[in-house]
């Protein structure tokens, strides 16, 4: 699965979306991609720290309709024909719900994942943790 951009939440069990984003970056077939982190969390570190790991962009939770439209354009193109994947790695299941039903209204393909070694599966990358 070769996703157009990469949603991941920062604070989730096991494997942060801090690792999470670093292992996405360090695999040559996801280096490119885009990975959008977001947070209920609005700190300068963890920005900073998103920053660090290689994330495009961090948005804070929640976040419209038209925030998440303007960070998908930011970074992605929708194809002419088809739809583009998106993936969303996130432990709450109520927010991925909401965030799904938001991107799929927009007319993007959602792939979601409860965690980020469910995320690495998805992307079949090892994850050693």
């Amino acid at each position: 699965m070769q996703p157009a951009t990469i949603f991941v939440d920062i604070m989730m069990p096991r494997i942060d979306g801090c690792q999470t984003c670093a292992l996405i970056k360090k695999n040559g077939a996801f280096k490119m991609t885009p990975v959008i982190m977001i947070s209920r969390k609005d700190g300068l570190f963890d920005r900073a720290k998103g920053r660090i790991v290689g994330s495009d962009q961090y948005s804070t939770k929640p976040f419209s309709k038209v925030e998440l439209l303007s960070a998908i354009r930011d970074h992605i193109k929708m194809p002419e024909y088809g739809m583009t994947k998106v993936l969303v790695v996130d432990d709450s299941p109520a927010e991925t719900y909401q965030f799904k039903g938001r991107l799929e209204s927009l007319g993007y393909e959602v792939i979601t994942a409860e965690n980020g070694k469910a995320g690495g599966y998805i992307l079949d990358i090892a994850y050693s943790a």
